[in-house]
Formats: C-alpha cells, sequence, structure tokens
C-alpha cells in the first residue's frame, strides 16, 4: 500500500510569527554591523611613556682666591641650604686687605705727585713769560734782519732773472736777423746764377750779332749789384753769429750770478727753518695763548696712572666683597668640593647643589610613534605610589622636543637590557605640583583615529 505524502497543515499565525522571528534576527543583525563601524571610526589608542623629572644641579665655584675658613655652621653634604640665603663658603681675605692699604697709599703717592707736578707746570709757565719779555725784543730783530737779507737776495734774483730775460730776447732777435740774412744771402745766390745763365747766352747771341752788346752790359751790371748784396749779407750774417755768441756768454754768466743767488736764498730759508731759528721764533710767541704749555697733555701720565690704580682699588674691592658666597639656588648639597683650610682659585668648585624642586620632566617617544607628540599637546601625567599630595594625575603640557633620536637611558626602557633609541620630550610640570628632581612618573598620550593627542 503506498503513502500519500501530504504536508502537515500550519497555521497562518504561527507562519507570521516564524517570518518575524527572522527578520527581527536580521535586523539585529544588521544593527549590530553598523554600532561596530561607528565604534570602529572613533576608535582610540593610548601610549605609555616613563618620564623622570629633571634633575637640576649648580657646582658653585670660587668666586675669588684664598683659604677657605671654618665656622660652626659650615653646611655639610646632604644640607638644605636656600638661595641667596645659605652661606657656603668664606675666603680669607686678610692678604687682600694688607694689599688694599698698599694699593691705597699707592694712589695717594700719585695724587700727590700730580699735585706737586700741576704746581711745577704753573712755575714753569711764569718763568716762560718772564724770560719771553727778556728775549722776545731779540728774537723780533733777529727775524727783521733776516727777512731784509732775504729780501735782497730775492731783488738781487729778480734783477737777474730780468736781465736774463733780456738778454735771452736779444738773442732771439739775432738768430731772427741772422735767419733773415741767411734767406736773403741764398736768394740772391739763385738770382746771380740765373744772371750768369743769362750771360752766357746773351755773349753767345752777341758773338753771333744777333743781339746787341748793350743787352751784356746790362747783365754786366746787374751781376755786380748782386755779387755786392751777396758779400753785404755774409758780412751781415758773420756778425749777427758773432753778437749770438757774445750774447750766450752774457747769458750763461748772468746763469751762473743767478745760480749762486738762489743757492744763498736756500740756505738762507733753511737757517729761518732751522731748530735753533724755530726754537727763538717760539720764544717769542710764548705770549699767545695758543702757545703755552698745555699742562693737561703733560699730566696726562699721571692721570692715566691714577685711573689704573682706581680700577685696581675697585676690583679689590670686588674680590674682599665676594669673600662669602651664598647659595645660588634652594636644594640640598650634594658634594662638597673644596673643605674649609683648602686653599682656592677663582672658579674652584666649592660645592654640588641639587634642587629640591623639579620643574621638567624628561621622556623619550619611540620611533614608532613619529609624529604623535607636537609642542603644545597635552599628556597625562600619572604620579606613582602612594602620595600625600592629594592627587593621582595630571595634566601637563609638551614644551620641547628633541632635534634627533637619541639613546634612551636604561631606567627609562622598556627592556633595559636592549637598546632603544627614541626622541627626547620635555613637559612643563603643572603649577602647584610638587615633583622631586629624579622621581619617575607615567606618562599617558592619548592618540584619536586623527592621529593627535587629546584629552
Amino acid at each position: 500500500m503506498s503513502r500519500a505524502r501530504t504536508r502537515i497543515p500550519v497555521p497562518w499565525r504561527v507562519r507570521w510569527r516564524h517570518t518575524g522571528v527572522r527578520w527581527i534576527q536580521a535586523m539585529l543583525f544588521a544593527s549590530s554591523l553598523a554600532l561596530l563601524g561607528w565604534m570602529w571610526s572613533g576608535r582610540v589608542s593610548q601610549i605609555m611613556l616613563t618620564g623622570q623629572v629633571e634633575l637640576h644641579q649648580v657646582i658653585v665655584p670660587s668666586l675669588g682666591a684664598g683659604m677657605l675658613l671654618a665656622w660652626d655652621d659650615a653646611p655639610q653634604t646632604f644640607d638644605t641650604v636656600h638661595k641667596d640665603v645659605t652661606l657656603l663658603a668664606k675666603i680669607d681675605v686678610a692678604d687682600a686687605l694688607a694689599e688694599m692699604q698698599v694699593m691705597t697709599a699707592e694712589r695717594e703717592r700719585l695724587l700727590a705727585l700730580l699735585s706737586s707736578e700741576s704746581e711745577r707746570l704753573r712755575l714753569d709757565q711764569r718763568q716762560l713769560a718772564l724770560d719771553d719779555q727778556r728775549q722776545r725784543r731779540d728774537v723780533i730783530q733777529n727775524d727783521l734782519d733776516r727777512q731784509r737779507n732775504q729780501m735782497g737776495v730775492r731783488e738781487r734774483i729778480d734783477d737777474f732773472r730780468r736781465e736774463l730775460s733780456d738778454l735771452q730776447q736779444s738773442r732771439r732777435e739775432l738768430e731772427l736777423r741772422l735767419t733773415e740774412a741767411e734767406t736773403e744771402r741764398v736768394a740772391d745766390q739763385k738770382a746771380l746764377q740765373g744772371l750768369l745763365l743769362q750771360r752766357s747766352q746773351v755773349d753767345e747771341l752777341v758773338q753771333r750779332n744777333m743781339a746787341p752788346s748793350l743787352r751784356r752790359d746790362e747783365l754786366d751790371y746787374q751781376l755786380e749789384l748782386i755779387r755786392t748784396e751777396v758779400q753785404q749779407g755774409e758780412i751781415l750774417a758773420k756778425a749777427a753769429r758773432a753778437q749770438i755768441e757774445e750774447v750766450n756768454r752774457e747769458i750763461k754768466l748772468t746763469q751762473s750770478r743767478l745760480d749762486e743767488a738762489a743757492g744763498t736764498e736756500v740756505a738762507a730759508t733753511e737757517e729761518s727753518t732751522s731748530p735753533v731759528a724755530q726754537s727763538s721764533a717760539d720764544v717769542g710767541l710764548l705770549t699767545d695763548p695758543s702757545t703755552q704749555l698745555d699742562a693737561e697733555t703733560l699730566l696726562e701720565p699721571l692721570s692715566r696712572a691714577l685711573i689704573v690704580q682706581d680700577a685696581k682699588i675697585k676690583a679689590l674691592a670686588q674680590r674682599i666683597a665676594s669673600n662669602e658666597i651664598l647659595a645660588p639656588i634652594s636644594g640640598r648639597i650634594t658634594r662638597v668640593h673644596q673643605p674649609p683650610g683648602t686653599h682656592v682659585r677663582i672658579g674652584d668648585p666649592i660645592v654640588t647643589i641639587a634642587s629640591d624642586q623639579g620643574q621638567w620632566i624628561i621622556a623619550y617617544l619611540d620611533q614608532r610613534h613619529h609624529g604623535v607628540l607636537r609642542p603644545a599637546d597635552r599628556v597625562e601625567i600619572r604620579l606613582r605610589g602612594t602620595s600625600p599630595r592629594g592627587v593621582s594625575s595630571v595634566v601637563g603640557i609638551v614644551t620641547d622636543l628633541g632635534g634627533g633620536y637619541e639613546l634612551i637611558p636604561e631606567h627609562l626602557r622598556r627592556s633595559p637590557e636592549l637598546p632603544q633609541w627614541g626622541l627626547p620630550v620635555r613637559i612643563k610640570v603643572p603649577e602647584g605640583l610638587s615633583l622631586l628632581p629624579g622621581e619617575m612618573v607615567d606618562l599617558v598620550v592619548v592618540v584619536p583615529a586623527t592621529g593627535f593627542p587629546e584629552l
């Protein structure tokens, strides 16, 4: 017997419930996906850094040279000091005080010497004025005589120059006359040669009866005249040459006299400018205020020596005043370099002071987090251990980032045995938070999806 397959009837009510359950599950699944995507888009992460409060130490140097003195409350290692209040060291300045007495006495000696030199210069000035009154007349007379001699020499030189100029003018005139005579003589010779040629031609024509003999007589007469002019020209040229030679001798003689007079003038000028003559002229001008003794210039070496002595006294006074060395900062003494009884020089270290208040926190940012922090970003500072300060975390501000990556100190590494490099980060300790130098803190940098820290 075969079975007949028939569906079990399901009520519509059950069917609608089953369909509703499926749609609700699908909607819940889609909502979960949307919520997960929204949360993922706004995800945040944290970067943990280990920081340390910067240890600020100051090595206090000696401000002077000498022996360190001992007193009852001399500071020791681990003592607390206060800025500009706690006395750190005393320097024996007994030798400086003795030197101050010597320098003061030397200054008094310089003052007395300056006063005596001023009085001596005043007396010298007065004596010079008296000498001037006695010598001025002689000096003026000597100057007048010298000027007269110079004027006479100059007049002689002027006469010789005029005479020389006249002789040179005469020579130029004679040379001009000689040139004219030579020119005329050459012209007459040319004319004579022309007439001789004509005379020979006319003589030949007369012999052939081709010209009258009267023409030949005329040419003979002209030839005689030309020969006479040529002879006169030669006589004039010879006379001009003789006159020129005479004038040249006179010019040479006059030039020698002029040179001699010029030498005399030079000698007189050198004599007037000699040191003796100048000193005499200076004596004659002592009554002029501009030629009086310059006391300020003469006393300048002593004035400068007094200024140098005052500077030395001032420097020694500062050395005496700096025999007590006060604490430059507040904190604790970590080391005493020079105990009392030690002789120190300027700049020798006396003590080392560590500040009792930290101002900066130093941390190192790993290379993987490059660009996460920038100046002015905020970070969370978490204090370690139980603290009576009443707070466990505060917000600090990043002030500076290092210029390059450095080797992180072992106590700030994640694994001290493994070398690690990081970028130095300096964070300002917030106002009101007291952190000891060297104290360790934890830093939390919150990095949102944008990649920049926020709190």
